[in-house]
């Protein structure tokens, strides 16, 4: 937070200049295929992300030398079920986001837990959705369970030297104390969805940090639920 260039097209020209310069093994060819990654989602182009696909796969498919490279097949792969999500492959997305909660952040920082967290709710909240009620509790479990590592991990890789912190440490820590908040939430308000799913909604949707797709993306989940919904009535 706050550490990034904030000049979409000059960070997307860094991103594609540091591509053709790198290893492909390596941090430096992951930072750089997260990026546009990225910029693809936020301009609503996961239409476009074919090609992005193929390399993000081929990295994927990498065995991680060190924890920088984990770090960012950790993030492309969070960011590849963001992009199915927003092209509607819901079941496609589904999959991709139970990897990523499969992940371990701590084998780079435990602010890398929101990724890990999110994919887990996400995953809860379409499993949810589709009637697997006791799956969608193993996953918002699992988020739960992400954040409370996270928050018990060592300072040196979260707020860095406690006398002087990392000056977004505490904040990212934040957010993920508030993700899985809205794991918590979702858990225990399970017994409202049959009832009453809008109530329920309204007790999970609390979430205050992070992810600019969050709101747009529990809309698609709320579209989805309606659907069914309106089916059943029928």
């Amino acid at each position: 937070m706050g550490e990034r260039i904030s000049d979409e097209q000059e960070l997307t020209a860094l991103a594609l200049r540091t591509m053709n310069d790198s290893t492909f093994a390596t941090p430096d060819a992951g930072a750089a295929l997260t990026v546009i990654g990225y910029g693809l989602l936020a301009q609503d182009r996961a239409g476009d992300a074919d090609d992005w696909r193929v390399v993000t796969d081929g990295y994927l498919a990498v065995s991680a030398v060190n924890p920088h490279m984990h770090r960012w097949q950790l993030s492309l792969a969070f960011c590849k079920a963001l992009l199915s999500q927003q092209q509607g492959l819901r079941e496609q997305a589904r999959t991709e986001f139970e990897v990523v909660a499969a992940m371990d952040p701590l084998l780079f920082s435990p602010l890398l837990s929101t990724k890990v967290i999110a994919a887990a709710f996400w995953a809860g909240i379409m499993h949810l959705t589709d009637g697997a009620k006791d799956t969608a509790a193993n996953c918002f479990r699992a988020g739960i369970e992400a954040g409370r590592r996270a928050l018990h991990a060592s300072d040196e890789n979260a707020i860095g030297n406690p006398q002087l912190p990392l000056s977004f440490g505490f904040q990212e820590l934040a957010e993920v104390a508030d993700m899985a908040s809205q794991c918590t939430a979702a858990l225990l308000n399970m017994p409202r969805f049959e009832r009453s799913p809008g109530q329920f909604w309204r007790q999970v949707d609390t979430r205050r940090f992070g992810l600019a797709t969050w709101a747009k993306n529990l809309e698609k989940e709320n579209q989805t639920l309606r659907e069914a919904l309106r089916r059943k009535a029928a």
